[in-house]
């Protein structure tokens, strides 16, 4: 026996209004999984309860076939989805009754010892996840038949429908990304994408199948950065159309993001966005010749004993030096010289910090000499054409009376007396 249909107590509805479903010859990897959304609502003036004791339980059924009317097609047995519930129920997997070729079903029923009571105006939703469809365009219906409801039989039923439009789904790219989105020309990245319906596809420039022997709806590629190249495109290609994205790259010029002498005599750097690293420490005229060494983007080395100065090299989209001078005396707390190299010109910046010092006066001899300050700490920055040649001299006097002069170069730097 069914309960009418004309004084429904619940309703049963569809929170979306379309499902999108593939075209019958697209590639199964890359058929469309959609998402769909069923409650029931109490619309009624009275509690709802849901439990194993009263028998409640929900079958959804819906049919299958090639006309417009069924939700999945034969072919579609791996995109039936699965039902997820709310606390308190559970569901059996979709599957065809007895008899039954052109239907399937699921049942919904309250987890043994759970109860749930259904207030007037409120609702519960389940999920139907991971639908892969390949149905024609049209409206489809799915069936709910309800058991156990208060004041109803035992085989009472309420049969419930609703119903969604099928719309045939597009080629599209759900995602492109670049990671990371910053780097230098030489550094790796990784190209990421997620698809679907796509009959080819091509990664730009480069000219990259994505689809290739074994076509997948989510993958990457790593790319080497090149700095005539700041974006990357997707095409796609899929029932009778085309789509395309695109992701930028941006290129970055080298960064030292710290470069000191710790207090055990250690070296100790971070760079950012170089693809080439090289340590150099030189040492006075009279202790032998300086040692390269070949570094990570970050680290720490032992100074070698007998060195002056230390040159961290960075090579990207422009070339990054930093010129660190080992104290020759306490007073100095650091002293360096930092040159960016671009095309058409260099930059320069001077930056110092010294303590207990009698006198210290910075010298510059690029296109003229004259006297940069005579602080004892400061910083200074300059540009010049590229190809010229920077000397700058940091004249000092210690409180003991010890007069020397250190220079830092854009070629050389050395220590020299005064």
């Amino acid at each position: 026996m069914q309960i009418p249909n004309a004084a429904p107590r619940l309703l049963f509805r569809f929170q979306e209004e379309t499902l999108a479903v593939s075209p019958p010859a697209s590639l199964e990897v890359m058929r469309h999984q959609a998402m769909l959304h069923v409650s029931i609502i109490n619309i009624s003036a009275e509690d709802f309860i849901l439990s194993e004791e009263t028998g409640f339980s929900m079958e959804l059924s819906l049919s299958i076939g090639e006309g417009g009317g069924s939700l999945f097609t034969p072919r579609d047995q791996n995109g039936w989805g699965i039902i997820l519930c709310p606390d308190g129920f559970t569901s059996t997997m979709w599957n065809y009754p007895p008899l039954k070729k052109s239907r399937i079903s699921c049942t919904i029923f309250p987890k043994s010892g759970k109860t749930v009571t259904l207030k007037p105006g409120l609702s519960l939703t389940f999920t139907w996840d991971r639908i892969v469809s390949t149905a024609p365009e049209g409206y489809a219906t799915l069936q709910s038949a309800i058991l156990g409801l208060n004041d109803a039989g035992e085989n009472e039923k309420l049969i419930l429908s609703d119903s969604i439009f099928k719309k045939q789904a597009e080629t599209r790219i759900r995602q492109l990304s670049a990671s990371p989105s910053t780097g230098a020309p030489g550094q790796e990245i990784t190209l990421s994408w997620s698809i679907e319906n796509a009959d080819s596809g091509l990664l730009l420039p480069g000219g990259y199948d994505i689809l290739g022997p074994k076509p997948q709806s989510s993958s990457s590629r790593n790319v080497i950065l090149d700095e005539r190249i700041d974006r990357f495109y997707l095409n796609l290609v899929g029932n009778g159309s085309g789509v395309f994205q695109d992701v930028n790259v941006f290129l970055m010029p080298p960064r030292i993001v710290e470069f000191y002498l710790d207090h055990k005599k250690n070296i100790c750097w971070g760079v950012h966005f170089s693809s080439n690293v090289q340590l150099i420490q030189k040492p006075g005229a009279k202790s032998g010749s300086p040692v390269s060494f070949q570094a990570n983007s970050s680290g720490t080395l032992p100074l070698k004993e007998g060195t002056e100065e230390i040159l961290l090299r960075c090579e990207g989209l422009y070339r990054l030096e930093r010129k660190l001078v080992v104290p020759p005396v306490p007073e100095f707390q650091y002293l360096y010289g930092e040159f960016l190299t671009y095309p058409n010109h260099q930059t320069v910046r001077l930056c110092w910090k010294t303590a207990g010092l009698a006198s210290l006066s910075v010298y510059a001899w690029d296109t003229d000499s004259y006297v940069l300050s005579s602080e004892k700490e400061g910083c200074w920055e300059q540009a010049y054409p590229a190809g010229l040649y920077l000397t700058y001299g940091f004249c000092y006097e210690t409180a003991g009376g010890e007069k020397n002069i250190l220079y830092i170069r854009n070629e050389v730097t050395s220590h020299e007396m005064g």
